[in-house]
């Protein structure tokens, strides 16, 4: 689809005196039209004649040939007419008045059917939304039937009802959210022509039927009742051909300030030009310095002084408001009360709304009488005593939802507070609502109500705050969809600070917030800045160029000792690079959240290093590891010394829903890893002291990473199906740090804010997600760590009478059960009937078939009547 328009690059936003030479047609499609919006560009739905200079500041109605799109610009505000001012006040739109939420109109399936574009206007703000809608027309659209076509669709989205001119030009925003329909609709000619014949009905059909002098002015004009029953541009130009143009300067500069009050400054010049031509100094000097107060009361008013008919000034009033003698504000037509709140006193709702920027319809207290007041009575009216101060429980919990706050379901029975802003979702508690109410108030100026102040509002909030605070009130505040970012099976999201960088097996990107439609938790969002994804995608391989500080030293923890020479320096010694892989595709697999039910594993970090009677060494890296995979996911810390969910049933009260990682740091040795099964294949149950226990399922729940200094020895298939065992390396000790190799400490504590490492370390993580999206969890051949399995399952003293046993061998080496017990107390009598480490023999038949297995030595079982016989072939290609 392309679509002519015209445009002009000099404007950028919103600017005051919008008077740039630029104006050009173009051709272009709907994404480039958003594209060009998105740099702030004005447009307008006219196309410009061949014959208009290039030069002329903004092409008028008659310069205009046709037009292929109609925009309509919603502003969700009412202008109210304040007598002792003489100008408008703005307020919010209210549920009464048809305020349009954004959000809510994108999320009907049937707008788009027909909504081609949608986009904030400049002005736009999470409190106030602003916007604007673009349609395709079917075919290139001349005036009349243009203007009868916006007018319809003004009146439909309850839009700007000045915005009707095929030469009205929009200001572009290159800081809002712009929404580009996939679907590219057009109107449909049937409805477009419905649309017109809608706007063409005379004013003869639906004007009062006694006012012959109406009649017989609309027989003499060609426009409809409904285009004249608003202040259209049109209609004042009607009007002014009855006002004079001799009164004086001052009458005269009134007439041209409530012009240029009542309409954009385009249309503004024009009308005044075509009314006054003869002007000093321009129409564009004078409206640009025009007074502020005067409205189109005074078009009206000077019209209907000439002469005008009453077609022209019929009903002019009837969206006009006046303040009564009891100070209550009331409809100047109908006497009845305006919705907007009382106006008594020093109470100035203008200022209340400019400050606190609350639509009234969310105004949560009211000053009401104790009585019946006799409002004739001034004393009665103005007495405070006679009032009393009151806050609508339904209208705070509305208040509250207008300014964000909403319930997430943690599961079927358990909900939590939260509070969204642009689309980050932020848990809260009780206290923090109430805090953050009670600075609400704080903001508001001091008369919040003609006779009460802001310190009686908090004085009557504090009276009943154990109702507001209470879970049975705030558990009906909105429910917010379930409609957060979650990594798919095949793609992961990084939430940082500037940008969401969005990972597959192919490649990274960098999209904007504004393009993706999720909720994301505010803990899962990075406190940094991504400027560049440093990753070369060349032959199928992610490569880091150059490589950064941290992916140095993931390769250095998979860096062993020479086995042939273990003195040999540390700069000497060899990645061992399927290890680094795995250990890279082990980090994919913690910072890909998706949970595959047919992958239910714990990453494991241990060591390498095989040290005296099993002496942990640590500081090999692990923990710095995990500080890492923190600055890209979630991650609750837990003790690993303390950790027994068998023993301690609040062992995960300090998880939350946005956790996505369990990092239980240094488990014990003696842990009983089966003790994790459910948690990692299941999900979490999670019981808080005093609070409700909640389920999250295995789907939602948090991915497991632990280290240990020593090792989870039990090797069944149950335990291997749930466990990926990395080991590190003794390049770094307690004695050599990274700080000793690289001359600084790593993240925060070593990096400044702009230094490369940054983005060199998120490429790194970047790149680890693509590795495992690509190839999975990656096994490699572990150097000790069946030797320190063994080590743990098995005593020492065990391990060297069977190490002796096959060294002393000379081919074949036969055991009976009874033989491997007796030979073995016999020589450690430490472990014998009456020795401190008494063993059974079920105990040395159980140590032997671990020390069989771990050494991977093949063996033979042979029956007989008597007994059964272990038969090792030690000549065999295993020795």
């Amino acid at each position: 689809m392309q679509l002519n328009l015209s445009v002009n690059s000099n404007l950028i936003n919103k600017v005051e005196k919008p008077n740039l030479p630029g104006w050009t047609n173009i051709i272009a499609t709907p994404e480039d039209i958003g594209k060009m919006i998105g740099k702030g560009y004005a447009i307008s739905a006219g196309v410009i004649k061949e014959d208009v200079p290039h030069d002329m500041i903004k092409p008028s109605i008659k310069h205009i040939k046709h037009a292929e799109i109609v925009l309509v610009d919603v502003d969700n505000e009412v202008k109210i007419y304040n007598p002792e001012t003489k100008k408008y006040d703005l307020r919010y739109k209210t549920e009464g008045d048809d305020y349009i939420d954004f959000n809510s109109l994108l999320e009907n399936p049937e707008i788009h059917e027909q909504l081609l574009i949608a986009y904030h206007s400049p002005s736009f703000t999470e409190d106030w939304h602003k916007f604007r809608l673009i349609f395709a027309l079917p075919k290139p659209t001349e005036e009349p039937d243009f203007r009868k076509i916006a007018t319809a669709l003004i009146k439909r989205f309850k839009g700007d009802k000045s915005c009707k001119n095929i030469d009205r030009m929009y200001f572009g925003n290159d800081h809002g959210y712009i929404y580009v329909n996939p679907k590219m609709p057009v109107l449909t000619n049937e409805y477009v022509q419905e649309l017109i014949k809608q706007e063409t009905i005379e004013i003869t059909e639906k004007a009062p039927q006694n006012i012959a002098a109406q009649n017989d002015y609309t027989n003499k004009s060609n426009t409809t009742y409904r285009e004249y029953r608003d202040f259209t541009p049109e209609l004042a130009k009607e009007l002014l051909k009855y006002v004079p143009t001799n009164e004086g300067y001052d009458e005269w500069m009134k007439v041209v300030s409530a012009i240029g009050n009542e309409f954009d400054f385009h249309t503004a010049v024009s009308l005044v030009e075509q009314w006054s031509p003869d002007i000093n100094q321009g129409a564009e000097y004078k409206i640009q310095h025009r007074y502020q107060q005067p409205t189109r009361m005074v078009v009206f008013k000077k019209a209907k002084d000439g002469g005008a008919p009453p077609g022209l000034l019929w009903d002019f009033d009837k969206e006009f408001y006046a303040v009564d003698k009891e100070g209550t504000v009331v409809s100047s037509k109908t006497g009845q009360k305006a919705d907007i709140l009382e106006e008594m006193k020093d109470y100035d709702p203008e200022e209340f709304f400019k400050i606190t920027k609350i639509p009234t319809r969310y105004i949560f207290f009211q000053q009401v009488p104790k009585k019946k007041i006799n409002y004739k009575d001034e004393d009665q009216v103005n007495d405070k005593s006679n009032y009393k101060l009151v806050i609508h429980k339904i209208k705070l919990l509305e208040f509250l939802a207008f300014k964000g706050f909403r319930k997430v379901w943690l599961d079927n029975e358990k909900s939590t507070y939260v509070k969204i802003k642009h689309s980050i979702v932020e848990q809260v508690t009780n206290e923090k609502i109430n805090d953050f109410i009670l600075s609400e108030i704080d903001k508001m100026p001091n008369a919040v109500t003609p006779l009460f102040d802001k310190n009686e509002l908090k004085e009557v909030f504090a009276t009943k705050i154990n109702e507001f605070s209470s879970q049975n009130y705030l558990n009906m505040i909105q429910t917010l969809p379930d409609n957060f970012a979650r990594d798919s099976k095949n793609k992961a999201y990084i939430f940082f600070k500037n940008k969401i960088v969005e990972i597959d097996k192919n490649k990274a990107q960098m999209i904007d917030y504004k393009d993706f439609n999720h909720y994301i938790w505010k803990n899962q969002v990075s406190k940094h800045e991504i400027k560049n994804i440093l990753l070369n995608y060349e032959q199928n391989t992610t490569v880091i160029q150059p490589k950064g500080q941290f992916e140095r030293f993931i390769e250095l923890v998979c860096s062993p000792a020479n086995t042939d020479d273990p003195e040999a320096p540390r700069n000497e010694r060899k990645i061992d690079k399927n290890r680094l892989y795995a250990l890279i595709t082990a980090m994919g697999y913690l910072m890909h959240t998706y949970k595959n039910p047919s992958l239910t594993k714990a990453v494991i970090f241990c060591e390498e290093k095989i040290s005296a009677e099993l002496d942990s060494n640590g500081r090999t890296g692990k923990g710095l590891t995990a500080q890492a995979i923190r600055h890209i996911r979630k991650m609750k810390t837990l003790n690993g010394k303390t950790f027994d969910p068998d023993k301690d049933r609040f062992v995960y009260q300090e998880v939350e829903i946005d956790d996505q990682i369990i990092f239980i740091d240094d488990i014990e040795k003696s842990f009983d890893f089966k003790k994790l099964f459910p948690d990692i294949t299941e999900g979490l149950k999670i019981q808080k002291k005093s609070l409700q226990t909640f389920s999250i399922p295995y789907e939602l729940s948090p991915k497991f990473l632990i280290t240990t200094n020593s090792v989870l020895s039990n090797d069944s298939d149950s335990y291997k199906a749930r466990k990926f065992e990395v080991e590190y390396s003794d390049y770094f000790t307690a004695d050599y740090q990274p700080i000793d190799e690289f001359g600084n400490l790593f993240f925060e504590a070593g990096w400044d804010e702009d230094s490369e490492e940054w983005d060199l370390f998120y490429s790194f993580m970047i790149g680890c997600i693509i590795a495992y999206l690509k190839h999975g969890l990656r096994s490699y051949e572990q150097k000790n760590l069946d030797e320190r399995k063994l080590q743990n399952k098995v005593p020492e003293q065990f391990i060297e009478f069977m190490n002796e046993a096959i060294e002393n061998s000379t081919g074949t080496l036969e055991y009976t059960r009874e033989q491997i017990y007796e030979e073995f107390t016999n020589k450690h009598k430490i472990f014998g009937p009456s020795g401190k480490y008494a063993a059974t023999q079920t105990k040395t038949t159980r140590w032997f078939n671990e020390y069989l297995k771990l050494k991977k030595i093949a063996f033979e079982e042979v029956r007989n009547s008597k007994n059964r016989k272990y038969v090792i072939k030690t000549n065999s290609d295993d020795f």
